[in-house]
């Protein structure tokens, strides 16, 4: 686990979700969130969603939070998955951008696979 991760999600983060009013008082719930991005059952770039999740009250505790967020791991299988439906889907952008696509792409495959990790 990164020291500079769990830096910013006590200082950034934390700071971040006080601004949209929601206030994270359980250091329990912190600690057993940063054992999970540590273990790799979420991705760290999920943390502050789950921490949203929890705070609004959409999500009683961090494992409801995950389910509800969708954050389960993927395997290589469906994000190749995903990767070719999104290929199929975008043959315009592609013939007409060649190279140039990948870009776009890329972003529209992380925004699918956003909070998940691959096993």
């Amino acid at each position: 686990m990164q020291p500079s991760f769990i830096a910013s999600l006590l200082t950034e983060g934390l700071v971040s979700l006080r601004r949209e009013g929601i206030e994270v008082q359980q250091e329990q719930m912190l600690l057993e969130l940063i054992v999970n991005v540590s273990r790799g059952i979420i991705a760290k770039e999920a943390s502050l969603d789950v921490l949203r999740s929890i705070g609004k009250g959409e999500s009683k505790d961090l494992n409801e939070a995950i389910q509800k967020l969708g954050l389960k791991r993927i395997s290589d299988r469906e994000l190749a998955s995903i990767i070719r439906q999104i290929i199929e889907k975008e043959r315009k952008l592609i013939q007409e951008k060649g190279e140039k696509a990948f870009s776009p792409l890329m972003g529209m495959v992380m925004q699918e696979v956003r909070g998940r990790h691959r096993w």
